[in-house]
C-alpha cells in the first residue's frame, strides 16, 4: 500500500478490525486499513472500486433487512453492535473524509522519505572506480561521510571481515571477499551521496577530509563518469 492508516492520539474509539461496506444488497468485507485506503484514494473525486476478492457470497450473519413498507424492496439494512457498517453508494468526497476523520485517521500527507545513501568507491589505485561499501543514513551528510571513512578502514582487523563496522555494509566482489581483505579508503577515493530530496553529489577523499566535486570538467578528469553512472557502480571488478 502506498499510503497507510495512522490513527491519532486523540482517537479513543475502539480499533476496528473490518469494515463492512454494501451496495445494493452485495456486501464486501475489507481490512480496517483497505477501507482506510479505498477513502484516501476517494478523496480526490476519482471515485472508488470495492476489490472483487472482497466481495461476500451471502449477507454477513447478525445484518437485519430494512424494507420501505410491509412486503416493499429492501432499503436498507441495519448492522449488529460492535460491526462497522458503510453504504457507499451515494458517498462523495466529503463524505470519505468525514469518515476518516470521525474514526481518528490523521489526513496529513505522508512524511517524504528523507533516508539517504552513500556509495563509497576505491580509484585512488583502481584501473576503474570499484564500489567497496555502502551506507543508509539519516544524518548530517558530513558526519555521516566521517562515519562511512571510519567503517571502511583497516585497524585491527580487516573491515571487510567484519561486515559492517558503523552500519557500513560491505560491498566488494566475490574474490575480495574471499581473499578476506580491502584496503582502507584513502585520499584520492570518492563518495556518492544519493538524497531522494537533494539529489544526487560526489565527492572526494583528501587530505582535509571530504571535498564535494561540483564542476563537469573535474568529473570528467577523475574518472567520475563511470561513478556517476549507477550502471557501471553495480559492476565491481576485481
Amino acid at each position: 500500500m502506498t499510503r497507510s492508516a495512522r490513527l491519532s492520539p486523540a482517537s479513543a474509539k475502539a480499533p476496528v478490525r473490518y469494515v463492512y461496506a454494501e451496495e445494493y444488497g452485495v456486501f464486501w468485507r475489507l481490512t480496517f486499513a483497505e477501507w482506510v485506503l479505498l477513502c484516501r484514494n476517494a478523496l480526490d473525486g476519482s471515485g472508488y472500486r470495492l476489490p472483487v476478492h472482497r466481495e461476500l457470497k451471502c449477507v454477513p450473519r447478525g445484518f437485519l433487512k430494512h424494507h420501505d413498507g410491509p412486503g416493499g424492496r429492501v432499503s436498507g439494512y441495519s448492522a449488529p453492535p460492535g460491526v462497522t457498517y458503510v453504504r457507499p453508494i451515494d458517498w462523495g468526497p466529503k463524505d470519505f473524509e468525514s469518515w476518516l476523520r470521525e474514526h481518528g485517521i490523521d489526513l496529513r500527507p505522508p512524511p517524504v522519505e528523507r533516508t539517504k545513501r552513500i556509495d563509497v568507491f576505491h580509484t585512488a589505485f583502481e584501473k576503474r572506480p570499484r564500489l567497496i561499501a555502502t551506507l543508509l543514513i539519516d544524518c548530517d551528510v558530513d558526519a555521516a561521510l566521517e562515519r562511512v571513512y571510519s567503517g571502511t578502514q583497516n585497524v585491527d582487523s580487516s573491515w571487510v571481515k567484519t561486515r559492517g563496522q558503523l552500519g557500513v555494509v560491505v560491498t566488494p566482489s566475490a574474490s575480495v571477499r574471499r581473499a578476506g581483505g580491502c584496503r582502507s579508503t584513502s585520499m584520492g577515493d570518492y563518495a556518492r551521496v544519493v538524497d531522494p530530496v537533494a539529489g544526487t553529489s560526489c565527492w572526494r577523499c583528501d587530505w582535509v577530509g571530504w571535498t564535494p566535486i561540483t564542476s563537469r570538467e573535474k568529473l570528467d578528469l577523475v574518472g567520475m563518469a563511470a561513478i556517476c553512472d549507477a550502471r557501471s557502480a553495480t559492476q565491481p571488478s576485481d
